[in-house]
């Protein structure tokens, strides 16, 4: 599930930062729906509301980046990035 992978990166990058000593951090996504989810659930606006075979995972997750922001006291900013603006993105973007 894409969005899973999403969120998986998401908090492995969380981690990197943290290792880092890194406390405000801008979180920037290609998936508005990943984005979404992250924000629903930290700034616990609303349930989310999830509809894939893997719900149980994506929530783990969720909840493991809310307990992660918490603990750490981050200062975590989501910015939805389309993919074609992404700059990690520009070689898949050669022409043939």
């Amino acid at each position: 599930h894409i969005n899973l992978v999403e969120l998986e990166a998401a908090v492995k990058g969380l981690s990197l930062e943290i290792a880092l000593g890194f406390s405000d951090i801008e979180l920037r996504l290609d998936s508005q729906v990943v984005c979404g989810w992250i924000s629903n659930v930290i700034d616990n606006v609303q349930r989310n509301k999830i509809k894939a075979v893997s719900e149980l995972l994506i929530r783990r997750r969720l909840n493991l980046l809310k307990d992660i922001v918490s603990e750490y006291n981050l200062k975590l900013r989501k910015v939805y990035v389309r993919s074609e603006m992404k700059d990690a993105d520009i070689f898949t973007r050669i022409p043939s």
